[in-house]
């Protein structure tokens, strides 16, 4: 016979750790992610991925492939990488 009030505290405790990282975050997280369009180079555009990482307290760091986003055209050289970034005004400078 299943032990259902185990079950229920195993439930609960699975849904503590799938919400408790939600809790507490700022804004920085909705600018985190992975961003890809194209930049002008000597005449000719060309294609860049980033990904933008969150640090928390305003900091980002970001990671920059020539080629577009891996999985999305990356070119497999070296990936840049910057930062610490800090946000202004909800921008990155």
């Amino acid at each position: 016979m299943p032990n259902f009030k185990m079950i229920r505290v195993w439930s609960c405790l699975l849904a503590l750790t799938c919400i408790q990282p939600l809790v507490g975050q700022d804004a920085d997280y909705k600018m985190q992610g992975e961003y890809s369009g194209s930049v002008s180079a000597d005449g000719e555009e060309l294609k860049f991925g980033l990904q933008v990482i969150a640090l928390g307290d305003g900091s980002f760091e970001g990671v920059g492939y020539r080629g577009g986003l891996p999985g999305d055209g990356w070119d497999m050289g070296n990936p840049k990488r910057v930062g610490p970034v800090k946000s202004v005004d909800g921008k990155l400078s």
